[in-house]
């Protein structure tokens, strides 16, 4: 029984998330929904999901099926069928034992804030926009806390209990764009039980 993995991105605009919900739209629904017609009802794993309006860059789905696909063809066929929201970007046939959940070695998040004196018309849904200057060591001190703080609350019994899809802060930073109107953060989470990363 073969196991695929597909590469995806979407803009969660307008998403409920990830996750199958009934009478609302979700990237789960629309995914499954197009894979139904190449492969039949399936299950799927992700390496995430992601809540409403939250948007992925590199998003990770497996599933297993009875017989082979050819992944050119399955990529394409995906393409045609998914909402314009949502992209994928590769389909490999993986070993038996991957998963999507299980094999992800961390996640990394994302936020963009706009501080321009007027709200930016462009970009709206994927930015935060206060019409204050911000404080750039401030918010780099403020992230550290909150790794170290963090970091500090794991005990070896909170390690031990933990599953190997629980994750903690390991690096949060505060980034300027380009444009120095524009501030990032970026947060890295990875796991607290390191035997489980391949």
């Amino acid at each position: 029984m073969p196991t695929y993995r597909i590469d995806l991105a979407y803009d969660g605009t307008g998403f409920h998330g990830w996750a199958r919900q009934d009478n609302v739209r979700t990237v789960q629904g629309y995914f499954e929904t197009a894979l139904f017609h190449r492969t039949g009802e399936i299950k799927t794993a992700v390496a995430g999901r992601t809540d409403a309006g939250v948007h992925a860059a590199g998003q990770v789905v497996s599933f297993t099926v009875d017989e082979p696909l050819d992944v050119e063809t399955l990529q394409r066929s995906l393409s045609r069928q998914l909402a314009p929201e949502i992209a994928v970007f590769a389909v490999s046939e993986v070993p038996d034992d991957f998963h999507a959940r299980f094999d992800s070695r961390g996640k990394r998040y994302l936020y963009l804030t706009a501080t321009t004196r007027f709200r930016p018309p462009m970009g709206r849904a994927h930015m935060h926009w206060v019409s204050d200057p911000l404080d750039l060591g401030a918010m780099r001190r403020a992230a550290a806390a909150m790794v170290l703080y963090k970091s500090s609350n794991l005990s070896s019994s909170t390690v031990a209990r933990a599953t190997r899809t629980s994750r903690s802060p390991s690096a949060i930073t505060a980034i300027p764009c380009a444009s120095s109107r524009c501030f990032r953060k970026a947060s890295e989470s990875s796991p607290f039980n390191f035997k489980h990363i391949k």
